[in-house]
């Protein structure tokens, strides 16, 4: 059996990802994130390679631009106050 390197990082700063999506794509993505929220972690794959959050260490996920498929405990339509 062949030996294999593995590397292991732990990141602390802010990642950010970008991917191709059509309509459908979005809306499963979203329900994806929904249903990561009631799990420890979330995973992405980036190039290859697999990134686990635990999600006690997540502040924020943000979606650019924003779904149109609603998502449970989302308010819509709403702006920053100055």
């Amino acid at each position: 059996m062949s030996s294999q390197t593995v590397r292991l990082t732990i990141h602390v700063a802010p990642v950010t990802v970008v991917t191709e999506a059509d309509d459908t794509r979005l809306r499963n993505m979203a329900g994806n994130i929904e249903q990561g929220m009631s799990a420890n972690y979330l995973g992405l794959e980036i190039e290859g390679t697999l990134h686990l959050f635990p999600l006690h260490s997540i502040r924020a996920i943000e979606i650019s631009p924003a779904p149109k498929t609603a998502m449970k405990h989302v308010v819509r339509d709403v702006r920053r106050s100055v």
